[in-house]
């Protein structure tokens, strides 16, 4: 309005107020304008100054250690206390086929505890422990693939420890040991499997678990063979005899020693509290059993009378 009401005066070349007018106009239009809606700094009358805020604090967050670093952790704990020359005597004994720290059996349970606290599992037998069944799980499986046998024992009686957390899933529970069975396979950790996890797997899951025995006894591994012979090794009273009396003749026919072996060790242990009634199925079907079979099952029946 200023500069049209007094255009015929600035527009003068006279006007000495013509140049300084321009040049306001001039830089009027010069002033950068900002993209941001939001005022800038160089404006002070707009300018927001940060509240101070009190800084809370975080919670820390939890490290967790991997599995594989936790079972290198207890392999380290066992190979502290390790005895080559009884490490050697193992090594034989087991005809070479896995490595040895040369722990007995006490000495390595007499570290587990020290073995639970580096695992943060203080109190593994437990029904709630403060790992979940698949972390567990895979620990266990880790174990197993460690070179030395006292770290498949360790996984074995950690399981059995936890079998009621471990077990309650029965394809879970199949597909572990299934793993422990025909990986590393030996007498040494496939009886312990067959007698104290097999066993309770069938228990706990009925007819379920039976229908899984009556399929194992036909599997084309050995190993699971023989673990279906044995996996009533510790029901004393509750021994279902038609089912024994069944695989082991199913089984009779096999020249495999360790299937021989666990027949006559299903049937001498069941002789305990049945022994006529052992003594009279082995004399029935004496023609279908091994020599090996027939010494194991009635090697404390001698004495016994057969109506």
């Amino acid at each position: 309005r200023f500069f049209l009401s007094n255009f015929s005066v600035l527009s003068s070349p006279a006007s000495p107020r013509c140049f300084s007018v321009l040049r306001w106009f001039v830089m009027a239009f010069k002033r950068p304008v900002s993209k941001r809606s939001c005022p800038t700094d160089e404006d002070e009358d707009f300018v927001v100054k940060p509240s101070k805020k009190r800084k809370t604090k975080m919670p820390s967050t939890v490290r967790i250690q991997s599995v594989e670093t936790i079972a290198c952790a207890v392999r380290q704990l066992f190979e502290s206390k390790a005895d080559p020359a009884r490490a050697a005597q193992m090594n034989r004994y087991m005809r070479d086929q896995f490595n040895h720290f040369g722990l007995q059996a006490p000495v390595r349970r007499a570290l587990y505890p020290e073995a639970y606290s580096r695992m943060k599992l203080d109190k593994p037998s437990s029904a709630s422990p403060a790992w979940p069944p698949e972390r567990l799980i895979f620990f266990i499986k880790e174990l197993w693939r460690l070179p030395e046998r006292e770290m498949q024992h360790f996984a074995m009686d950690l399981a059995e420890k936890q079998r009621a957390l471990l077990f309650g899933d029965l394809k879970k529970a199949v597909g572990l040991v299934k793993f422990m069975i025909c990986e590393k396979s030996w007498w040494d950790t496939v009886d312990m499997i067959a007698t104290h996890l097999v066993g309770y797997i069938v228990q706990e899951h009925g007819g379920r678990g039976e229908a899984l025995m009556d399929a194992w006894i036909q599997d084309k591994n050995m190993w699971i063979r023989r673990s279906a012979i044995l996996h009533q090794l510790s029901f004393k009273g509750k021994c279902n005899e038609e089912r024994l009396f069944r695989f082991s003749l199913k089984c009779a026919h096999e020249e495999e020693f360790f299937i021989r072996k666990a027949i006559g060790w299903a049937l001498r242990q069941h002789a305990r509290l049945e022994p006529v009634t052992v003594k009279k199925f082995v004399l029935q079907h004496g023609e279908k059993f091994s020599t090996l079979t027939k010494r194991e099952a009635m090697k404390h029946l001698a004495s016994v009378k057969v109506k």
